[in-house]
């Protein structure tokens, strides 16, 4: 499907747009084609299997807790140096079965340090950030590192991807506030427009401020003379996160067709940012799996939030759906585009990092396991209990874990302090 010729070419914000467009049918053409039959989610698990490792994350945790108190005079960066490190290479192993090489590619190429760099920047760059807001900036952080893996590019944390990663707790969830009216968010997205376009503009708040430096990072990068797919690229996002300001208006009607579209022009768009922002510039089929990886982040995102979004009136395939039966087709639809696009990856992963796409296959099954664990009341009973088999855990222990999150998050914070 990805055929290419594998040239990198310089496109103007007329083509950006048309490769968009033409992407954004493409994946809409390849999401109704996918397999809506429950498909095999990595292996499975018994459940004397699933209790062990429930042990393990508990030992795990109980351990994160004993090296914050022993260092607390901040002589241990607990990243690094400390007995966390084999810790969580064992975690990863023998808790979530991610094989040796897999786990030694991760230490090998310094996502660990990425992390400690990248915490210790945003805390200095905003002291008022939340804990929660440096997560989500990681998660993206993550991203771009493995994009730098796959496109043979040494792992690293740039002006850059600080710079985008950031950018989303400024931006995105801005845009997702139900407490902010439609007009100011109208009105912050058009002056956001003018400075990704390259217009001078003096903030008018804090919070333009932070964005405007930001923004400064990425043109400290990339020159916009020489690197214009780069800002095409952010401008393309920052269109397709205007048009999801529909998802919210109680006025608007639309088809599933219509928000299919726009979550996928959202997620695909980010990444394909992702990868401007890590290389400058991009060949065909680079552009189109990453275009196709982030429409299919995007949907998982759209299933873990299904709840949250039907509370705040927040429109998508799957709230719609949900309305009127068990999300389970949508999840396997989900599962198996996702699996379709992966499987795409080889044409753009050099030969020697083969293991990549096997770190991202486990990861994906995870990630959907997990997303279907936490929201049980949205799938039928069978379902639910046919997944449960694939995940490492009872999905009665991912429930009052994800009740301890406020605590993890304070353990987060402690770790992130000891860091700096």
């Amino acid at each position: 499907m990805f055929e290419s010729d594998l040239k990198t070419e310089i496109v103007t914000s007329n083509s950006m747009e048309r490769i968009v467009q033409q992407s954004v049918l493409q994946f809409n053409k390849m999401w109704y084609q996918s397999s809506v039959k429950a498909p095999q989610i990595g292996i499975t698990y018994s459940i004397l299997g699933k209790l062990k490792r429930e042990r393990q994350v508990k030992r795990f945790f109980k351990l994160l807790e004993k090296e914050i108190k022993k260092n607390s005079n901040n002589e241990i960066d607990l990243l690094n140096k400390s007995a966390l490190n084999p810790a969580i290479k064992k975690l990863l192993s023998t808790t979530f079965d991610f094989e040796d090489e897999q786990v030694g590619l991760l230490f090998k190429n310094n996502f660990l340090e990425v992390t400690r760099q990248f915490i210790k920047t945003a805390k200095s760059f905003d002291h008022s950030i939340s804990t929660k807001d440096i997560f989500q900036a990681c998660r993206n952080v993550w991203t771009m590192n493995c994009l730098q893996l796959m496109l043979g590019l040494r792992v690293e944390l740039t002006p850059s991807i600080f710079a985008y990663s950031m950018l989303y707790p400024y931006t995105d969830n801005y845009i997702d506030d139900p407490d902010i009216t439609r007009e100011n968010k109208i009105y912050f997205n058009q002056r956001l427009s003018n400075r990704l376009a390259g217009e001078a503009l003096d903030p008018i708040d804090f919070h333009e401020q932070k964005i405007y430096e930001l923004i400064g990072m990425i043109e400290i990068q990339y020159d916009r003379y020489l690197y214009p797919n780069v800002y095409d690229s952010l401008i393309s996002i920052h269109k397709a996160q205007m048009k999801s300001l529909a998802l919210l208006d109680s006025d608007t009607h639309l088809s599933e067709d219509e928000l299919l579209n726009i979550s996928i022009e959202k997620g695909g768009t980010s990444v394909l940012a992702d990868g401007y922002l890590v290389a400058g510039t991009l060949n065909d089929a680079q552009r189109l799996f990453m275009f196709g990886y982030g429409a299919f982040l995007q949907l998982v995102d759209d299933l873990q939030d299904v709840k949250q979004d039907l509370e705040c009136g927040l429109k998508t395939i799957f709230t719609r759906a949900a309305k009127k039966n068990p999300l389970d087709v949508y999840a396997n639809q989900t599962y198996n585009f996702g699996d379709e696009i992966i499987s795409y990856c080889d044409s753009i992963i050099p030969k020697h990092l083969n293991t990549i796409k096997g770190l991202m296959n486990k990861s994906d099954q995870i990630l959907m396991t997990e997303t279907i664990g936490l929201s049980f009341i949205y799938y039928s009973k069978n379902y639910f209990k046919q997944i449960e088999t694939y995940s490492p855990f009872r999905f009665s222990f991912l429930k009052n874990e994800q009740d301890k999150y406020p605590y993890y998050q304070k353990l987060f914070t402690q770790l992130s302090e000891k860091c700096l």
